[in-house]
């Protein structure tokens, strides 16, 4: 993307692609140039545009941004024909912006349902603390090896099973 100052007429004048990979490297460029016109009203021409993509088109809306730093007010110009609609996608989508996402008040099933979660949450996570206590004693049974003769029982008689 190159950058040439109009200083004659206040004009900046882009011309190339403008895109992810051009953008990034021109803001000190636009910086320098808008900081050092004489000119305290710029117009950019978009005349000489070649491509744009979004990070382009963010960029340049951001130009504005970079000439108020300087002092100066800046106009942005008509893009080229064959970019004009892209252009305009992103300048409604820019101005509309995103919808508001709506605030509901949770309904009495709503909240029926939120409980009965819980509830089921709960009934699970003590269901699978038993199964696996569970396990554990049976399998004790049958696998006795490493556990000392009468541990089961002295277990059992603790528990207060007779």
């Amino acid at each position: 993307m190159e950058l040439t100052p109009v200083d004659t007429d206040g004009r900046l004048r882009i011309s190339g692609p403008c895109t992810v990979a051009t953008a990034p490297g021109s803001t000190d460029l636009a910086r320098y140039l808008l900081r050092n016109t004489a000119h305290n009203r710029i117009t950019i021409d978009l005349s000489g545009l070649t491509h744009l993509d979004t990070v382009g088109a963010i960029w340049l809306r951001r130009l504005s941004a970079l000439a108020a730093e300087s002092g100066r007010a800046l106009q942005l110009g008509d893009v080229p024909e064959p970019l004009a609609d892209f252009a305009a996608t992103i300048r409604l989508a820019s101005v509309s912006g995103p919808p508001a996402d709506p605030q509901l008040e949770p309904g009495l099933l709503d909240r029926l349902g939120e409980r009965a979660y819980e509830d089921v949450k709960a009934v699970m996570s003590f269901l699978y603390l038993a199964s696996d206590l569970t396990w554990a004693s049976v399998s004790a049974l049958v696998d006795r090896k490493g556990v000392r003769p009468g541990t089961f029982v002295e277990q059992a008689i603790r528990v207060g099973a007779d």
